[in-house]
């Protein structure tokens, strides 16, 4: 569906140029219509142009639209992980059962697994290499965000030593991932992701150096 969408734009667009040759003045061709951008065609036919600009409106609308519901519904299932990780809060009931249990980083590994899934996906299926980066980018800075509202909740709490090793697994594989596939330092670096780094590695410290943080 994403791709019919960007296909009926590319034949939208060269329609439109080459109605305006044709109809250009003593059956000249306008020789710069096909190297003008969708904003600088010529006014000199007002309703073609109009209905263009309209139809060309409405597929961006929907090319958006669509973009949202699949990051929002990429994102649903980091929203499920950190629920799940949330059960291994310190001082809760299953907090030492599930420790215990999972002694290795087991669901943090499959949410990585998901995500270069999901990559590979997309860079495979969708023809629109400017539309597949936005939704990289939305879909990035999606994960951080929610990560750094994880924690946010838990300004006044310990993170277990689980969660601390789940967590910067996955923001470390993120940020390594969606740099490969060519997202900008800018949105990489984002404020999300200064505030989990440094909230993880503050966790880190007090986890690995508890008798110095007891005596300040």
């Amino acid at each position: 569906m994403i791709n019919s969408i960007t296909a009926i734009r590319m034949q939208l667009f060269s329609l439109c140029n080459r109605h305006e040759v044709e109809v250009s003045p003593d059956g000249k061709q306008n020789d710069t219509a096909e190297n003008q951008s969708p904003n600088e065609l010529s006014m000199s036919q007002p309703t073609s142009v109009r209905m263009y600009t309209e139809t060309e409106a409405f597929l961006e609308g929907v090319h958006r639209q669509m973009s949202v519901i699949l990051t929002d519904h990429l994102l649903s299932v980091l929203s499920t992980v950190l629920n799940r990780l949330a059960r291994y809060d310190e001082g809760t009931i299953l907090s030492s059962i599930l420790t215990l249990a999972k002694s290795d980083n087991e669901d943090g590994k499959n949410y990585i697994h998901y995500i270069e899934a999901n990559l590979q996906i997309l860079c495979h299926n969708l023809i629109d290499d400017v539309y597949l980066l936005s939704i990289f980018e939305r879909w990035y800075v999606g994960q951080l965000r929610q990560v750094d509202d994880w924690l946010a909740h838990r300004q006044e709490s310990v993170l277990t030593a689980y969660q601390i090793k789940y967590l910067s697994a996955i923001v470390r594989k993120v940020f390594q991932d969606f740099e490969l596939q060519g997202v900008a330092t800018h949105v990489l670096d984002n404020v999300a992701y200064k505030n989990v780094c440094h909230r993880l590695q503050v966790y880190f410290f007090i986890i690995c150096y508890p008798i110095f943080f007891s005596c300040l």
